[in-house]
């Protein structure tokens, strides 16, 4: 025969396990909510990269092969670069030449212009795009090498977790022309009249934010990409 004791011993038995589970249903629930979340931002975060990737690496082919004889030239190639939207933009992403990247006026609306000027990761970057550098003699090969600066525009109506809806982006941009036959340099001359052998080495950096929570993530994305008229 059970006692009233052992009826009250039992239920605190029950009482202790039941909480037990509730307490590891809890924390099952809690880490896969954040696995989940961190595989969310993984996602974005791969999806900023190829989109950082895809735009850039676009335009940059696009405004190679635009370069024509009668043109400005080469000389001119960051004013070419000027103004024009990024290929795979879905609206307004709009490359901008500037030597000043961290300007506020470069920042969207309801984005804080302190971040990118507290930004460790910004702010060597944005010493050597005080300094760019163009070739001064267009028959000259050995003066092939070029570095600027670019402004990259908020596209409103990217996809969320897009590079191309960041509020704050721009790009160091380096280009050398080259012989694609031969890996010899070119001079401007020689890149705007050699025909198919013409070509550029473009090394570039873009750097980005990302919003995450309370706070703004700088992220970069390092390409070195061999174009062809």
């Amino acid at each position: 025969m059970i006692s009233p004791r052992d009826e009250e011993g039992f239920g605190l038995i029950h009482v202790l396990v039941l909480l037990a589970v509730i307490s590891v249903s809890v924390t099952l629930y809690f880490q896969a909510r954040n696995q989940s979340m961190k595989a969310e931002k993984s996602i974005d975060s791969s999806k900023s990269v190829l989109d950082a990737n895809g735009a850039l690496t676009a335009e940059l082919t696009a405004l190679v092969r635009a370069i024509q004889p009668a043109a400005p030239g080469c000389l001119d190639m960051a004013l070419e670069a000027n103004g024009r939207l990024l290929t795979k933009a879905f609206g307004t992403a709009k490359l901008t030449y500037t030597q000043d990247v961290l300007n506020d006026q470069w920042v969207a609306p309801g984005f804080s212009a302190a971040s990118i000027h507290e930004s460790s990761l910004l702010r060597t970057p944005a010493q050597r795009c005080r300094q760019p550098r163009f070739p001064q003699n267009a028959s000259n090969p050995n003066a092939n090498t070029f570095y600027f600066c670019l402004n990259i525009s908020q596209d409103a109506s990217a996809p969320a977790g897009s590079f191309l809806k960041a509020p704050f982006a721009f790009a160091e941009v380096g280009w050398n022309l080259i012989n694609l036959h031969t890996g010899a340099p070119l001079s401007c001359e020689n890149f705007v009249n050699i025909g198919s052998a013409a070509g550029a080495q473009i090394f570039y950096t873009v750097y980005w934010s990302t919003p995450m929570g309370a706070q703004n993530v700088f992220k970069k994305y390092t390409n070195t990409v061999t174009v062809g008229r």
